[in-house]
């Protein structure tokens, strides 16, 4: 179902969401999500996070150097999507949730490409 842009959060929306992501790609709980302003977006963002398939089984070696779990933090941003040009197709990148979503993987000092 496409809802209306009027049922979206408003441009400038950040929210943030912290979880764990389990080894076999598994969100295992969500932990914390914040909304600034408050409540908006939150919903979308979880979603996008918890459907299936979002994130792949990791590797032998991601799971030597992560262990079974990992909290991670992404942040949206939403943000205004460029102008329609007429007559052309909408660029890839022109979605409300920008592809720039801040992602972190803690500790820090451990870095692995998810």
């Amino acid at each position: 179902m496409i809802e209306s842009r009027a049922a979206l959060p408003s441009i400038g929306t950040v929210v943030t969401v912290v979880f764990l992501l389990s080894s076999d790609g598994r969100v295992a709980r969500i932990e914390e999500v914040k909304s600034e302003p408050e409540g908006a977006g939150a919903k979308y963002c979880v979603s996008a996070i918890t459907r299936r398939g979002t994130f792949n089984p990791w590797s032998e070696e991601m799971k030597r150097v992560l262990g079974r779990e990992q909290k991670m933090t992404f942040t949206f941003h939403y943000e205004d999507s460029p102008a329609e040009k007429p007559n052309k197709a909408p660029e890839p990148t022109t979605l409300l949730v920008t592809p720039r979503a801040d992602a972190r993987v803690a500790p820090s000092r451990v870095v692995a490409h998810l």
